[in-house]
């Protein structure tokens, strides 16, 4: 957005960090995704199959464009019938010259992963790009054309679903305008001898309902990374948004099977904070939501929910032992992702984060540092 510092983004053609995360834990972990009970995604898999979709066969994709696109954000991994795929928001680096593959797209990677742990480098040039003018011209008079997609996924069954766009929850829709607007996206694995690749089906507008302190804010928008499948089915995605006063905080949204409703939390949380992503932390008797955002104080904050995402508490202590935003803990930084893994028996945490040379912090190569 014009009023943030422009963040440092990966290099061109490269987003190769996050694929480092899966190599250096894939061999010895089981991902929290795959850990989830049976029960419950048929619960989401069946609640999210009876509201509204619109088919996306307007949705060209841009393959042969990979070449104009390289500046990456929020890149995260999944598994879809059992194949890995690298996800992220792209832009065009064409300036005008973008017009005929749209500004902003989604990036998506087959990657044959060997089982060795190396870092993989993945070039956008033979990537699947997909431009983000979604919906045929006045459908729900929703667009993201050159908006902010902020790409948070979510794997149930043989599906991935994917959340973009913005939402402004105070200012109404003016009917044949195409303003942006939330979506949820579907998308299912072609494969064609050894060519594998995501195409994505059809897309659902998502108009949440604001309780509390989140009926009136602006810009909601999706954290990135992952989104969490709760006991019960629901469905909880980071968020982020602007208060009344103009100040970043964050949030999150739920869908409940059986209501089949989006909702945004009753409070808000992380004053000044941005890119939240959520981790789902599971014992014998209970559960909690954490999220993990970059904030002003140079700190990576942390804050938990034990309601579904329904009422955040204040932040527990910043992580310290993490290499901060910045060289000097100062400011704003890049995004960082986080999840849970178990490792030898043991759950735990990882959070990872791209560390840049001081020497080149504007459009440089980083390094993924996981902990």
């Amino acid at each position: 957005r014009e009023s943030e510092r422009q963040r440092p983004n990966m290099s061109r053609r490269v987003f190769y960090s996050a694929a480092l995360l899966l190599l250096a834990v894939m061999c010895c972990t089981t991902f929290e995704a795959a850990a989830a009970g049976e029960s419950n995604v048929k619960k989401a898999v069946d609640a999210l199959r009876r509201i509204n979709w619109e088919g996306l066969g307007n949705w060209e994709d841009f393959s042969v464009a990979g070449n104009k696109y390289y500046s990456l954000r929020g890149p995260s991994l999944v598994e879809v019938q059992g194949h890995v795929f690298a996800i992220a928001e792209v832009h065009c680096g064409d300036g005008d010259k973008c017009s005929d593959v749209s500004f902003t797209g989604i990036a998506s990677k087959y990657l044959g992963l060997s089982g060795v742990a190396a870092p993989t480098d993945i070039s956008t040039a033979d990537a699947s790009v997909f431009g983000t003018d979604l919906l045929k011209k006045g459908s729900e008079d929703v667009s993201t054309k050159n908006g902010i997609t902020r790409p948070t996924t979510l794997v149930l069954e043989d599906s991935v679903y994917v959340l973009l766009g913005s939402y402004s929850h105070t200012r109404p829709q003016v009917g044949g305008t195409n303003e942006r607007g939330l979506l949820l996206v579907r998308g299912t694995v072609t494969v064609d001898g050894e060519k594998k690749k995501i195409i994505w089906n059809e897309t659902h507008v998502v108009k949440p309902q604001g309780n509390g302190d989140s009926s009136s804010l602006t810009e909601v928008l999706g954290g990135g990374g992952s989104a969490a499948l709760m006991r019960d089915g629901t469905l909880v995605f980071p968020m982020q948004a602007k208060d009344k006063d103009g100040t970043s905080v964050l949030l999150s949204m739920s869908f409940t099977p059986s209501k089949k409703n989006w909702e945004l939390s009753s409070t808000t949380t992380g004053k000044g904070c941005r890119d939240p992503t959520l981790v789902r932390w599971e014992d014998v008797y209970d559960e909690e939501l954490f999220m993990m955002a970059h904030c002003a104080g140079g700190y990576y904050d942390v804050y938990k929910s034990k309601s579904d995402g329904v009422h955040w508490h204040e932040h527990l202590k910043p992580i310290t032992r993490v290499w901060g935003n910045s060289h000097k803990r100062t400011g704003y930084g890049v995004q960082s992702g986080s999840t849970t893994a178990t490792i030898e028996g043991k759950e735990v945490m990882l959070v990872t984060a791209p560390v840049y040379p001081k020497q080149d912090n504007n459009g440089g190569k980083g390094r993924l540092h996981l902990w």
